[in-house]
């Protein structure tokens, strides 16, 4: 058993003991303040049903562009994508909470707003659950056939049979395509049903941007964080190479100035503007001591990274590079949280036990799935030319 087979079980046993001590005190918290509970559960859920989305949509991008970088994250990627059929499960206590989180769910709260009545067609709670049954069901057939033609892919690599290859690689190309403006359509109307719907009476059209902006360093940072830690002492050193992490480090760097330009020129139009029912979004999220979160926002997931990652021997090793994608990954947790939290507290900054109870119960079971699928589809051994076989 080399190195890396060792290091999975033992991460699989741990992120099975941290869901089953988070799912053990989130129901503690359910019985106690069952409104904390469904409003916990929902941020740890977005949490990582961002990152299984992007790595769908990475997983989609790669076999559409090709390209070495690909290559070392394939076998991540498709993990964090099998993930994505499975959170349908974690959907079921939002389902079952929708009054205690959605404002529009409440029919009291509903009849007491004009602006709420205007939207009742589509902010309804069959309607909403008849959505994400939709979202739930395009990602999972689209998730399938994809991972399909990548099994294929893997058994023409092994036996080297470069039609088999091609035809594989082509019919994934040709999937990926579509399946990205499907992946657009249907998470932009899931962050406007699960995220800005929190504040029903605000709106953005910007939003479903922001949200896929921010998916996006988080998982390019795990992608990083899942190589750097499996090429250790093994045969994916060959993979994981000076250049392709400087092409990483690359990456990283163009999807944190999208995020920063996406974040800016929303609270720029939004504050230009100057309308009551838009800016109150932001009011609620500098108020208090949520401004210091802001803060830190602007200075770990831009600043700090922009200028790391403008230096070439920074973006060359393995070690810096990942230190800065496990800092990346703390903040996509605090930047979900800085977007959900302060519609429940708008007067300033306030943490629950029961966000961090739901987080590891959730974060755990999607890190319990995800390690599983590394095992089975991160390649084991590493040409010269960057082909990987199983």
């Amino acid at each position: 058993m080399n190195d890396r087979s060792a290091r999975l079980p033992r991460l699989r046993i741990l992120s099975l003991a941290f869901a089953a001590t988070g799912i053990c005190l989130s129901l503690s918290g359910w019985m106690l303040e069952p409104g904390q509970f469904f409003r916990s559960w929902l941020f740890a859920y977005l949490v990582c049903l961002q990152l299984a989305l992007g790595c769908f949509a990475l997983l989609m991008v790669s076999r559409l562009t090709g390209g070495d970088w690909g290559e070392v994250l394939r076998g991540s990627l498709e993990s964090g994508a099998a993930c994505l059929p499975w959170m349908a499960l974690g959907f079921v206590p939002i389902g079952f909470g929708m009054r205690e989180v959605f404002p529009w769910a409440r029919p009291e709260t509903m009849a007491a707003s004009a602006k709420l009545m205007q939207k009742a067609a589509y902010l309804n709670v069959p309607f909403f659950l008849g959505r994400a049954a939709c979202y739930f069901a395009v990602w999972t057939v689209l998730v399938h056939f994809l991972r399909k033609w990548l099994r294929v892919e893997r058994q023409a690599l092994a036996q080297r049979d470069d039609a088999m290859l091609a035809k594989a690689r082509k019919r994934a190309a040709a999937l990926s395509a579509p399946g990205l403006i499907l992946f657009g359509i249907t998470v932009h109307f899931a962050a406007f049903d699960w995220g800005m719907s929190l504040e029903p009476e605000w709106h953005s059209t910007m939003y479903g941007f922001l949200i896929i902006s921010g998916e996006a360093p988080a998982v390019l940072s795990l992608m990083i964080l899942s190589a750097a830690w499996l090429d250790r002492r093994d045969a994916l050193s060959a993979l994981v190479s000076p250049a392709r992490l400087y092409d990483l480090g690359n990456l990283l760097l163009a999807f944190v100035l999208i995020w920063a330009y996406i974040q800016f020129m929303q609270f720029l139009i939004i504050w230009s503007g100057n309308l009551p029912e838009e800016i109150a979004w932001y009011l609620h999220r500098i108020a208090g001591g949520w401004k210091w979160i802001a803060l830190l926002m602007f200075l770990a997931q831009f600043a700090s990274p922009f200028l790391l990652l403008l230096f070439r021997s920074f973006k060359s090793r393995v070690g810096a590079l990942a230190w800065l994608a496990l800092g990346l990954m703390g903040i996509h947790v605090v930047n979900v949280y800085w977007l959900v939290a302060p519609a429940f507290h708008p007067e300033g900054m306030a943490v629950h036990w029961l966000d961090a109870a739901a987080l590891a119960a959730v974060g755990g079971a999607w890190a319990w799935k995800f390690s599983g699928g590394l095992a089975r589809s991160w390649p084991e051994t590493a040409e010269g030319d960057g082909s990987a076989h199983d």
